[in-house]
């Protein structure tokens, strides 16, 4: 009978190590982001910048006849989230790239294999906008901010501990949190460009996870699987149990 061995350790039910690990992965995804987003902040400041320069080269505008405007247009118009949705795709272009290099980084050192490091970085972010809230100076958005990072933290736990699909809904779900974000909070203190960008990381980092899922639970169901006609001859053969042989 041919089997092949495999280890299901990795995602055993976490213990106090692995808790010390999460706060240490928590540190340093929370300083690589810092440095990140500050060097996308100095990004769009260089580019906003630039772009201020060519205009005032131009020549001057000629002038036009306001007209009115409906409401919708009008809310739109006055959310600083949705303009920066609709006028700056750099922020959802270096959102997705560096999803991906955190996440084929982890993969490939070997980070990913423990249960806490995708809630963790689903933590960290959550986290952010009640740091926005601080920096903002109001009392009341740091509530609500801290109401929902709440929720985030919860769905991080419980998928920790159960089910990591949980984990890959809650990146999903802060997505849709950082598109909606404007609408229903006023936070003066989150940057124009954060939005965009978190929810860019936010759908990659979970389609991510989503992918190794399901490659690992194909992994473990051919595994659990006595007969494995597909494999190579090779494979086959060091899949098939050695046998001690008596002297």
């Amino acid at each position: 009978m041919l089997t092949r061995r495999f280890d299901h350790s990795a995602w055993a039910r976490p213990g106090p190590r692995q808790w010390r690990q999460c706060g240490q992965v928590a540190d340093g995804f929370r300083s690589c982001i810092g440095h990140v987003g500050a060097a996308v902040e100095g990004l769009f400041m260089a580019a906003s910048r630039q772009s201020e320069l060519v205009a005032s080269r131009a020549k001057p505008p000629t002038p036009s006849i306001e007209r009115p405007s409906s409401g919708v247009q009008l809310a739109f118009a006055h959310n600083q989230s949705w303009s920066a949705f609709r006028t700056t795709p750099m922020e959802f272009i270096v959102g997705i790239l560096l999803a991906l290099a955190v996440s084929l980084s982890a993969s490939f050192i070997g980070l990913d294999r423990d249960r806490a490091f995708y809630p963790t970085v689903l933590m960290v972010i959550a986290s952010y906008y009640g740091l926005f809230a601080v920096m903002g100076g109001s009392m009341q958005t740091l509530a609500v901010e801290s109401a929902a990072m709440l929720v985030f933290l919860a769905i991080a736990s419980v998928g920790f501990k159960r089910n990591s699909w949980l984990v890959v809904v809650g990146l999903v779900a802060h997505a849709i949190f950082d598109f909606v974000h404007g609408h229903i909070v006023d936070n003066s203190g989150v940057p124009r460009w954060w939005p965009g960008f978190c929810l860019a990381y936010d759908a990659t980092a979970g389609a991510y996870l989503a992918a190794l899922l399901l490659l690992r639970a194909k992994t473990q169901k051919n595994a659990s699987n006595p007969f494995i006609e597909k494999m190579p001859k090779r494979q086959r053969l060091l899949a098939r149990p050695r046998v001690k042989r008596k002297r």
